[in-house]
C-alpha cells in the first residue's frame, strides 16, 4: 500500500542521512523488515552486504505477504552468508503466496538474470526452433533445438542478457565454443557451430540425452550409485580429460553438474565456459582468480602459491567427484565458503573407507592420490589416473602408494609451521648436547597436544552449531550430513579420556582452595543449581498431585492420570540425582601462571562438553544419542509418512484437486505429514504430524478428541484475498469496527497463498514431546475449580524465542500477521468470526468464572463457561476453516516484530525506538481477555523474551511442491 511504501522510504531515507526522517523517495520497495534495527530496510541491508550502492532501485512489484516476503529474504541472506543459495523455485516453494516477488528480490540478490531472457514463449532463434529448457551454462542457458536446416537435434546454449551483454562476456563466450571445437573425443561434448541471430549470441553444441551425474547423486542414498559404475564412469571422463589436456585445455570447473550420463551409462563433458587455453596464457581465464565451483576447486585454485593450474587441477576435481560418488558426499564441506577453502588448503578429509566401508584399500589409495595437496603428489595426468582405476576393477595392484611417515611429516610441517620450526630447533640444538635436545623435544610435543586440545574445544562448538544450524530439520537430504557429525563426534569423544588426564595432571599445579575458589565453582555450577531447584519444586509439585489424586480427580481419570504423574516423578529423580553428582565435582581451580589459569578452564570447557555430549547432565547439548535419533528419523521419514500411506495421499489429492475451495490446486505428498481425511464442516483437508504424538482417529462423525498423546493437525487453508485491519473513523469504509485501535488501520486487502496451519493450539504434551519439558504455569494435575488442567491444555509460559527455536527443529515457523488474521476470519469481515452473541461458546475469555478469581479485576463477557483458567484445546467451537480457539484461551505468537500498519501515525522519533525494543506481536487474546481484546484484527505487542501463562503457540508449515 502507499501508507506502506511511504514507510519503508522515510526509513531508508533516514538511514543514509543519519536518523533524521526526510521527505520519502520514490519507487521503494514497501518491505518492513522486522529484524533490521534503526530503521534499516531491507534493500538497505542487502545493499550493504553487496557493498553496492542505495541508488541502484529494484523495480516495484506486488506483494500479498508481507511477513513472506520478509522471512524469504532472511533466510536467503543467511543462505549466501554460507554459500548454500538454492534455486529460486526452492524459495517460492518455501515461502509460497509471493512468488513474484521472490523472483524478483531473487534476481537482485544473486545477480541470476530476471530479464532479457528466452521465456517460454520464444519459439524460435535464426534456424533453431526450441524445443524446452535443458539448464543453466556458464554464461546462459542451455536449450533442446532443432536445427531446422540439418533436421537433427542440438543443445543451443544462449547468452542470458539478448543485446544487454558486454564485450567481454560476449568474447568469453566466444571463447568457449573455440576451445571446444578444439577438442574431438565422445567423452566430450562437440560444438557445431558458433553464430548472431538477432539479439541472441549463440553456440549450437551435440545434444547429450540423459541426466547429469549430479542429478544422479540426488537420489542417493535410496538409489546409491554401485561402487563398480562409478569407478567405470570416472574413468571414462578421465580419459576425455586427458584428451581435452592433449589439446591444451584445462577444464577447471570438473563437477557432477558438468558430467552429462547417458541412458547407456556414457558419461560426456560439457560446460568449458570457465576453461584454460593453456595455449593462450594471456587471456583473462588464465588469470582469473578462484575460478571454479568452491566445492571442487584444487588448492592451486584456492590460494596462489601452491603450484599452477594445469591438468592436475581437473584431476583434484575429478577426484573429488570420485569421492562424492563412492561415500554419498564431498571430502570438503563447511558452512562458509571461507571455512571450505581453508579446509581444502590445511585439512585432510576423513579417510574414504570410515565413510565408506565397502570401497577397498586400492581404490582408497587411489582417490587419496588424486586429492593430494601438493601437485606434485598427484598424478600428473588424468589418463595415470584413469589406467589406476582400470586396474583397480581388474583387481590389479595400482600403481599409486599410500603416503609413507615422511609424507605425512612434510604435510604436518606445512599445516603447522610454527610448532615445526620449534622442533626444527631442537634439531638443530643438538650440538648444545642430548639433554637439552631431549628436553626441547618433549616441551615441542606438549605444546603440540595442547593446541590439539584447544582445536578439539573448538571443534565441538562447531559440532554443536553445526547441529543446530544445518542438521535441522530432521529430512531425508540431512542424512548424510547428521552420518558425518556422528563419525566427528565419536571421534572427539574418543580423546576425552586423554583430555580429562591432561586435566588431572594440570590440577596438581593449582593453588589451595580458598574463598575465591569456592565463590568460583558456585558459579561455575550455577546453571546446574538453578536447574536442580527447579526439578525440586517439581517434583514437590508433582507429588502433592498425585497425593491428591483420590480427593481432585475424577474416578475414572485416576488410573491413567497416576501413570502419568508417576513416569514424570521417576524422570526428575533420575535428572536430579545425575545434576547432584555433576555438582559435587569441583571444577574450579586458581593458578599462579595466567598461562595455566587460561589452558585449565579451556580443558575444563571442553571436558564437560565431552561428557554432555555423551550425555551426562548440563547444559542443553546435542548429544550422541539425541543425534543417533535424529538420524534414524531422517531416514525413515518419507517411508513413515508417504510410502506407507501411498493410497491415503492420493485419495488426499485428489480431494483437493476436485474440492472448489482449493480452486483446481495440485498438491504433492508432504513429507513429515500423513493424511488424515477432511473435516466434515469446513471440507478442509487435514494432516497430522506425526513426530509430536498418535495419528488422531476420526469418529463416526468425522469429528476427533484431542488427547494427551495426539499428535498436532494441520488443516491445508486454501489461497485468498481478505480486508487486513480495521478502522473506527468510517462507518461506511470497509472493514470498520467501533474499537478499532491505531495500530489495527490502514485496512487493506491481500492475497495470501495456500498454507498449513495448526487446527488446535500446541497441548502441553506435545510441547513436552519435542523439549523434553513443560514449561506451562498452569500444567497438568493443577485444579480450575472444579475442573482438572490435563496434558491436552496449550503449552504457556513460551517466549517467542522458546518458540522459534523448537519450531526451527521440527522445519516449521510462526505464522505471519497476515496469515494468521486470514486465517482467524476465515472468510468473515465481522469483528469476530462468530456473532458476538455467541462467543461464549466459540471463544475461552474473561467470564464470571476468570472473574471470580482476577486479582486485577478486569471487565469481563456477562457469560460463564465454568473455567478460570486456559481450557483443553478444541472445548469451543471452531471457525469456518475448522481452526479451533483462535480467539481466547491463549494469545499466539505472530512471526513479524511490532510495526505500527501506517507510520505517519507515529512519530519520527518513536520508529527506531519501536525497532530496537524487539517487540513482537501475539494474536486473538486468551482466557483472562476481553471480548474486545480478542477481535480477529487486535494486536498486542511483547518482548521476545518475554514468557506468561496467558500465551502460547500455533505452528503453521509452508506447502511443499514437487
Amino acid at each position: 500500500s502507499g501508507a506502506q511504501r511511504r514507510w519503508s522510504n522515510s526509513l531508508r531515507t533516514s538511514y543514509r542521512s543519519g536518523g533524521r526522517l526526510t521527505a520519502p523517495l520514490a519507487r521503494e520497495r514497501p518491505v518492513l523488515n522486522p529484524r533490521r534495527r534503526c530503521g534499516v530496510s531491507s534493500t538497505t541491508k542487502h545493499t550493504r552486504r553487496c557493498g553496492g550502492s542505495l541508488q541502484a532501485r529494484i523495480p516495484l512489484v506486488g506483494i500479498d505477504d508481507l511477513g513472506t516476503l520478509n522471512a524469504f529474504l532472511h533466510r536467503i541472506l543467511d543462505d549466501r552468508e554460507r554459500g548454500e543459495v538454492q534455486a529460486v523455485e526452492v524459495y517460492q516453494a518455501l515461502f509460497p503466496g509471493s512468488d513474484a516477488a521472490i523472483a524478483s528480490e531473487y534476481a537482485a540478490l544473486t545477480g541470476a538474470p530476471a530479464a532479457s531472457m528466452p521465456d517460454d514463449a520464444l519459439q524460435q532463434i535464426g534456424p533453431y526452433r526450441l524445443l524446452g529448457r535443458l539448464g543453466h551454462g556458464s554464461f546462459g542457458l542451455v536449450y533442446r533445438a532443432e536445427d531446422t536446416r540439418l533436421q537433427r537435434t542440438v543443445a543451443l546454449k544462449v547468452l542470458a542478457h539478448a543485446g544487454l551483454e558486454t564485450q567481454r562476456e560476449r568474447e568469453q563466450f566466444e571463447r568457449e565454443a573455440v576451445i571446444a571445437s578444439r577438442l574431438d573425443h565422445p567423452g566430450i561434448c562437440t560444438v557445431h557451430e558458433i553464430a548472431r541471430h538477432g539479439l541472441w549470441t549463440c553456440i549450437a553444441m551435440r545434444h547429450v540425452p540423459g541426466e547429469t551425474l549430479a542429478q544422479r547423486l540426488a537420489r542417493a542414498p535410496a538409489e546409491p550409485l554401485p561402487p563398480a559404475t562409478a569407478l567405470a564412469l570416472v574413468e571414462k571422463v578421465a580419459h576425455a580429460l586427458h584428451a581435452a589436456h592433449e589439446a591444451g585445455v584445462v577444464h577447471r570447473d570438473v563437477k557432477p553438474g558438468n558430467i552429462m550420463v547417458t541412458p547407456k551409462g556414457d558419461p560426456v563433458v560439457v560446460d568449458f565456459g570457465l576453461a584454460r587455453d593453456t595455449r593462450s596464457a594471456g587471456s583473462w581465464s588464465a588469470t582469473a582468480d578462484r575460478v571454479g565451483s568452491p566445492s571442487y576447486m584444487a588448492p592451486e585454485q584456492v590460494e596462489a602459491g601452491i603450484g599452477p593450474v594445469d591438468a592436475r587441477t581437473d584431476v583434484w576435481a575429478l577426484g573429488v567427484v570420485l569421492h562424492e560418488c563412492l561415500a554419498q558426499r564431498r571430502p570438503f564441506e563447511h558452512a562458509t565458503q571461507t571455512g571450505l577453502f581453508d579446509a581444502i588448503v590445511r585439512r585432510e578429509p576423513a579417510p574414504l573407507r570410515a565413510l565408506a566401508p565397502h570401497v577397498s584399500r586400492d581404490v582408497a589409495v587411489v582417490v587419496a592420490t588424486a586429492l593430494a595437496k601438493e601437485p606434485a603428489r598427484r598424478y600428473q595426468s588424468a589418463q595415470a589416473l584413469a589406467l589406476d582405476l582400470a586396474r583397480a576393477q581388474r583387481g590389479e595392484p595400482v600403481l599409486a602408494r599410500p603416503i609413507g611417515q615422511l609424507g605425512r611429516l612434510g604435510r604436518w610441517v606445512r599445516r603447522s609451521p610454527l610448532v615445526a620450526a620449534l622442533l626444527a630447533a631442537v634439531l638443530l640444538s643438538l650440538s648444545a648436547g642430548l639433554l637439552v635436545a631431549g628436553t626441547l623435544w618433549v616441551q615441542a610435543r606438549a605444546n603440540l597436544e595442547d593446541w590439539e586440545r584447544l582445536a578439539d574445544g573448538r571443534r565441538f562448538v562447531q559440532l554443536q552449531k553445526q547441529a543446530d544450524d544445518e542438521l535441522l530439520p530432521a529430512l531425508p537430504d540431512k542424512v548424510a550430513g547428521i552420518e558425518a557429525w556422528l563419525a566427528a563426534a565419536r571421534e572427539l569423544l574418543s580423546r576425552r579420556a586423554d583430555h580429562e588426564r591432561a586435566l588431572q595432571a594440570l590440577r596438581a599445579r593449582a593453588r589451595p582452595w580458598s574463598d575465591s575458589t569456592g565463590k568460583l565453582e558456585q558459579q561455575r555450577h550455577g546453571e546446574l543449581i538453578r536447574e536442580r531447584a527447579a526439578a525440586e519444586q517439581r517434583l514437590e509439585f508433582l507429588r502433592a498431585r498425585l497425593a491428591g489424586l483420590a480427593i481432585e480427580v475424577p474416578a475414572d481419570l485416576r488410573p491413567l492420570m497416576r501413570e502419568h504423574l508417576t513416569s514424570r516423578i521417576d524422570d526428575l529423580i533420575r535428572r536430579r540425582e545425575l545434576m547432584s553428582a555433576a555438582i559435587a565435582e569441583r571444577v574450579s581451580y586458581e593458578f599462579d601462571d595466567v598461562k595455566d589459569q587460561l589452558q585449565h578452564d579451556e580443558i575444563t570447557e571442553l571436558v564437560l562438553g565431552l561428557r554432555r555430549l555423551a550425555g551426562e547432565p548440563g547444559p542443553r547439548t546435542n548429544t550422541i544419542a539425541s543425534m543417533q535419533q535424529r538420524l534414524e528419523n531422517a531416514r525413515t521419514l518419507r517411508r513413515r509418512t508417504i510410502d506407507e500411506h501411498a493410497a491415503a495421499w492420493r485419495e488426499a489429492i485428489e480431494r483437493v484437486r476436485t474440492n472448489p475451495v482449493y480452486a483446481g490446486m495440485q498438491l504433492s505428498p508432504q513429507l513429515g505429514l500423513i493424511p488424515i481425511g477432511r473435516d466434515p464442516q469446513s471440507t478442509l483437508e487435514e494432516f497430522a504430524a506425526p513426530e509430536t504424538g498418535a495419528v488422531p482417529e476420526r469418529g463416526t462423525d468425522g469429528h476427533f478428541v484431542v488427547k494427551g498423546e495426539t499428535a498436532l493437525v494441520f488443516v491445508l487453508i486454501p489461497a485468498g484475498r481478505f480486508l487486513m485491519g480495521a478502522q473506527a473513523h468510517d462507518a461506511e469504509a470497509p472493514g470498520y469496527c467501533e474499537g478499532a485501535a491505531v495500530d489495527e488501520q490502514p485496512v487493506r486487502a491481500l492475497d495470501v497463498g495456500t498454507f498449513l496451519l495448526s487446527k488446535f493450539e500446541m497441548t502441553q504434551a506435545q510441547w513436552y514431546r519435542c523439549c523434553l519439558d513443560n514449561p506451562s504455569t498452569f500444567n497438568e494435575g493443577q485444579t480450575d475449580g472444579a475442573l482438572l488442567v490435563v496434558d491436552s491444555h496449550p503449552v504457556e509460559t513460551v517466549s517467542y524465542q522458546d518458540c522459534t527455536y523448537m519450531l526451527h527443529r521440527l522445519g516449521w515457523w510462526l505464522p505471519t500477521e497476515a496469515r494468521w488474521e486470514y486465517a482467524c476470519r476465515a472468510g468473515t469481515t465481522t469483528p469476530w468470526y462468530c456473532a458476538e452473541a455467541e462467543l461464549c461458546a466459540c471463544a475461552n475469555l474473561a467470564d464470571r468464572s476468570f472473574h471470580a478469581v482476577d486479582q486485577m479485576q478486569r471487565p469481563f463477557l456477562d457469560a460463564d463457561d465454568g473455567r478460570g483458567l486456559h481450557a483443553p484445546v478444541g472445548s469451543y467451537r471452531p471457525n469456518a476453516f475448522g481452526l479451533h480457539d483462535m480467539i481466547g484461551n491463549v494469545g499466539e505468537w505472530c512471526y513479524e516484530q511490532y510495526v505500527p500498519y501506517d507510520p505517519a501515525r507515529t512519530t519520527a522519533d518513536a520508529v527506531p525506538h519501536i525497532l530496537w525494543q524487539k517487540e513482537y506481536v501475539v494474536r486473538g487474546g486468551d482466557f483472562g481477555s476481553t471480548a474486545a481484546a480478542a477481535r480477529s484484527s487486535a494486536r498486542e505487542r511483547r518482548e521476545g523474551t518475554m514468557r506468561s501463562p496467558y500465551t502460547g503457540v500455533r505452528p503453521m508449515r509452508a506447502v511443499t511442491r514437487d
